[in-house]
């Protein structure tokens, strides 16, 4: 199965069911969401998913098609309705610390916004396959592209998010816990750098990005 190209399937859920409009309708990937939004992403979404499978990005991949990589921390979050080919659809802009430059494109502030597509509005949400999942409160490894001058996105949707945890005494890193099934996942960057300590994660990046 190839990696989605443009539009790709969007779940709409109502959450809980009451009375009132329904959304419906096909959702898009977010290189097909954000260019209809005149964002100039070019080349930035391979490795989106469709459906539940996404083509496996190497370390070098995400590196060059990111502007930065940072290790973040999420502090707030906020879910809005947007505008995207004349429907309605719900993102959410993550409001995030900047604990560390790794390799990249300083973004010259302590904090950044990240912006996913799906989230929930009220009693509506809408999930977008294969996008990263941010939580308030964790901190992670994130590859990012920056696509307005306050706004970022994450490189490959979810392969290009780490979250890390504890793991007996040491913080390791993890993979995004929506990330879908990969194909060619070898020597990917998801295998390469998932339960790896984030010392070792970031010597890693560092190196490669020389």
């Amino acid at each position: 199965m190839r990696p989605a190209r443009g539009y790709t399937p969007t779940r709409t859920l109502a959450l809980p069911r009451q009375q009132g409009p329904r959304c419906y309708g096909l959702g898009m990937d977010r290189r097909g969401a954000l260019s209809v939004l005149g964002m100039s992403l070019v080349g930035l979404y391979e490795g989106q998913a469709l459906g539940a499978v996404a083509k496996a990005l190497t370390l070098p991949d995400l590196l060059k098609k990111s502007t930065s990589t940072l290790v973040i921390t999420a502090v707030a979050q906020r879910s809005s309705w947007v505008t995207m080919a004349g429907s309605q659809r719900i993102v959410t802009d993550t409001e995030a610390r900047v604990e560390e430059l790794v390799a990249g494109i300083d973004p010259s502030a302590t904090q950044i916004m990240l912006r996913t597509l799906g989230g929930r509005v009220g009693t509506i949400g809408q999930i977008v396959e294969g996008e990263a999942e941010l939580r308030v409160g964790e901190t992670s490894l994130s590859f990012v592209t920056q696509f307005e001058p306050a706004i970022y996105a994450v490189t490959a949707m979810a392969q290009g998010h780490y979250p890390v945890v504890n793991q007996a005494g040491a913080r390791v890193l993890v993979a995004n816990r929506v990330l879908p099934a990969l194909l060619k996942r070898s020597g990917s960057a998801v295998e390469r750098l998932a339960g790896k300590k984030l010392t070792d994660a970031l010597a890693m990046v560092r190196a490669e990005h020389r």
